[in-house]
């Protein structure tokens, strides 16, 4: 299948003076930040000149654009499409309302956003760039990264939500960011913004107020809400149970394609709305070092790259405290009390006529 880009997309028409593509790094605030700019869409415009599309908060589509098989991509899938015919028709109605959008706001700047732009080849992304051109004259990439040790477990928590890892797991740091950002560099050159995201119990960074400095947009705050029951933290207990359920209902198939199933929603959900009480997932000392020496090569990058030889990262985990402890995710690892926590959550969901889910 030929990407839109490739042959079937031409355009000439109104250009804004310039595009913000924010490259949604996954765990940088990106969910917030989306909601954020989507709730204040016809401030920014009527006020500022500032379009941030319609369509919904998140420009995944964008990615959907110049795939050469849109229909195997999350996205696509996930609105239970499958066949390349009715891939290409979804892929060029966004593309046509966007169109249609900014040729009639005719916007003095435009903002997308979307973090699977990160999972982008490199041909994908230069495909982008060719289409982005169209619409603004000039276009600068604005990414954020993240600590490496808060990040670890705020990503091990998001993929075991989306099902895209099952039980046993482990914590660690594998494919950091600097592989990414060289992408990011081979298309944006010297308009590429980096900035540090600072998360954990120390979380420092505001991404509004900072996207905002970084881009020069101005945007007031009031209205902003963060979207509910988005990217919510999972526990030690919940992270194991959901890890397992991955296990025995696999949310991808042997392809590693995803897998659309309301069934599994329901029963994923059940999981996520037990009433636990559970503890938190917080690095071992022995983690927390190992973290340091893998990522000790991409710290050092962006730090002297991007942030002036300034120690953001290694500053952050030096003020962190991380205790001596052997930390298990397996089922048999549970405690007693922790799984006479499981059973008295389940029972509680039960008697609220919820799914019981089977462990």
């Amino acid at each position: 299948m030929q990407s839109i880009v490739g042959g079937l997309h031409a355009r000439k028409g109104f250009q804004a003076r310039r595009m913000f593509v924010h490259l949604g790094l996954a765990k940088t605030g990106t969910t917030f930040l989306q909601h954020s700019l989507f709730e204040s869409r016809a401030h920014l415009l009527a006020n500022h000149g500032v379009l941030y599309p319609a369509g919904g908060p998140n420009h995944w589509h964008f990615q959907s654009t110049v795939s050469i098989a849109p229909e195997n991509l999350i996205q696509i899938r996930r609105a239970a499409i499958s066949s390349p015919e009715k891939a290409r028709a979804l892929v060029e109605a966004f593309l046509a309302d966007f169109n249609e959008e900014v040729s009639a706001t005719m916007p003095d700047t435009i903002v997308v956003s979307s973090e699977y732009f990160a999972g982008m080849t490199p041909d994908e992304l230069a495909r982008l760039a060719v289409l982005f051109s169209d619409y603004a004259e000039e276009i600068i990439g604005v990414v954020y990264v993240r600590d490496p040790w808060s990040l670890s477990i705020s990503m091990m928590q998001q993929l075991i939500r989306d099902g895209a890892i099952a039980a046993p797991f482990s914590f660690g740091y594998d494919n950091g960011h600097v592989q990414v950002l060289k992408r990011f560099e081979r298309i944006f050159g010297d308009k590429l913004i980096v900035r540090p995201y600072l998360g954990g119990s120390l979380q420092r960074t505001d991404i509004l107020a900072d996207f905002c400095r970084a881009t020069g947009i101005p945007l007031l705050r009031e209205g902003t809400t963060r979207p509910a029951n988005a990217n919510l933290s999972i526990g030690r207990v919940r992270s194991i149970l959901i890890a397992e359920f991955n296990r025995h209902w696999p949310q991808y198939d042997e392809q590693g394609l995803y897998r659309h199933s309301v069934d599994r929603d329901h029963a994923l959900q059940a999981l996520l709305d037990l009433p636990l009480t559970d503890t938190p997932i917080v690095h071992a000392r022995q983690q927390a070092e190992i973290i340091r020496t893998c990522a000790r090569n991409d710290m050092d990058y962006v730090e002297q790259r991007y942030f002036g030889g300034a120690p953001i990262f290694t500053d952050y985990v030096n003020e962190e405290t991380y205790p001596v402890f052997d930390y298990a995710t397996r089922l048999e690892s549970l405690t007693d009390t922790e799984l006479r926590e499981v059973i008295r959550a389940t029972l509680v969901a039960a008697g609220k006529d919820k799914a019981i889910p089977l462990l």
